[in-house]
């Protein structure tokens, strides 16, 4: 911030500086928002593109499409971990935000203007991104259905090499 910039916002009043602060507290709500959004889609193509991998493997009598459904599950998954990992730095921004509104002692004064970028750029920190996406990762909402899947595709695999399961070509139709 520039340094007259820093003298506005000194000189703000506590209406002004609540009317900013709850723009930026919704512009971050939609943010959350929009992060739902590509996480539905990404685990609604992350569990099709694993089971179709399943799927073909027993069709086409390609086991090693069970290994590539593996790989999938765990690709998907990793992806979804980032995306929620970010959107977790949206929700503890907006809590930030909501502290700064409902008058809490600790926040009363610490409300100086947006800080989205802010926000981003500490939490990108090493000693915070790596905490935050484990903390993604293991979230139920996250790893489920991709580690059930990319189990069942690893057991299913494995159960074929050990001669347990028999992979060939499905009959064609007529």
């Amino acid at each position: 911030m520039i340094e007259s910039e820093v003298e506005v916002r000194k000189g703000m009043c506590e209406s002004d500086q609540r009317k900013e602060a709850l723009t930026e507290y919704y512009c971050v709500q939609q943010r959350i928002g929009d992060f739902d959004n590509r996480i539905i889609s990404l685990k609604s193509w992350g569990t099709t593109a694993t089971a179709a991998l399943i799927g073909i493997s027993f069709s086409q009598g390609q086991p090693v499409m069970l290994i590539a459904g593996t790989i999938f599950a765990i690709v998907f998954w990793y992806i979804e971990a980032q995306w929620k990992s970010f959107q977790l730095i949206s929700i503890q921004h907006a809590d930030v935000i909501e502290r700064f509104l409902n008058g809490a002692e600790d926040q009363l004064d610490s409300y100086s203007g947006p800080t989205i970028g802010a926000a981003y750029k500490n939490a990108f920190k090493f000693k915070h991104k790596v905490p935050r996406f484990l903390e993604a990762a293991w979230l139920a909402n996250v790893w489920l259905p991709y580690l059930p899947l990319g189990i069942l595709s690893l057991a299913l695999y494995f159960a074929y090499k050990k001669g347990l399961l028999e992979i060939s070509a499905g009959v064609p139709l007529q």
